[in-house]
């Protein structure tokens, strides 16, 4: 398995849709799950069950016909509800590997990674994307102070 530098994402975006939690999962060949730590029972089967679910549709995509996406992404937007619901938010992106062997040729090898972190995380870094203008001079501050 190689990794490139290139392909490591900088960053993971919130995912507030099910298409754009779908886009992630969709064909990926390995996961990369992280969570924060459960604070009860109820916490821990949630994160389970969402990232198993999230898992079982990356696995099954390929398989999966037009309708079938539609129906996916729409569920997954209802576990994304649940999730925020419960004061968690979900981030994600992909890298593509390379896996190589003498036996086959080199191929790529999506991975899927998602994040699901308190919404009060302080590793989450917010990025006012709105552009400055002189009815908005805040934004300039946010954005252009280091």
């Amino acid at each position: 398995m190689r990794r490139f530098k290139e392909n490591i994402p900088s960053h993971l975006v919130r995912l507030t849709s099910g298409r754009n939690l779908f886009s992630v999962v969709d064909g990926a060949s390995a996961y990369a799950f992280h969570d924060d730590e459960p604070a009860s029972e109820t916490e821990a089967q949630l994160l389970a069950s969402f990232l198993q679910e999230m898992q079982d549709y990356g696995a099954l995509s390929s398989d999966l016909k037009a309708g079938d996406r539609v129906q996916a992404a729409f569920r997954m937007s209802a576990l994304l509800q649940n999730i925020e619901q419960a004061g968690f938010w979900v981030f994600g992106g992909r890298e593509v590997r390379r896996l190589e062997g003498e036996a086959t040729a080199p191929s790529p090898f999506p991975v899927a990674i998602l994040q699901v972190l308190r919404k009060d995380n302080p590793e989450i870094l917010r990025v006012d994307l709105r552009p400055a203008t002189s009815q908005n001079p805040e934004v300039a501050r946010q954005t252009t102070q280091r």
